[in-house]
């Protein structure tokens, strides 16, 4: 998150993730770099893609739950 962050990204983006969504784009950077990270780690991006999915679903129902405690 904090390279990402550097270099432009969201705060709550991990690169990883956003090296699949900007590849899945076509932004050449980005289809460089997902190509170094599957050789490094098969199917990296697209699993970082659906961990940032899990912990913002968590994240939401954390924050429901919390909110319905106080009514």
């Amino acid at each position: 998150m904090f390279w990402n962050v550097v270099l432009g990204g969201n705060p709550d983006e991990t690169i990883s993730a956003r090296t699949g969504r900007d590849a899945a784009r076509d932004y050449k950077w980005a289809v460089a770099l997902q190509w170094i990270l599957s050789e490094l780690s098969a199917n990296h991006t697209e699993s970082a893609i659906k961990s940032e999915q899990q912990r913002a679903g968590f994240v939401d129902t954390t924050e429901t739950n919390f909110r319905d405690k106080g009514k």
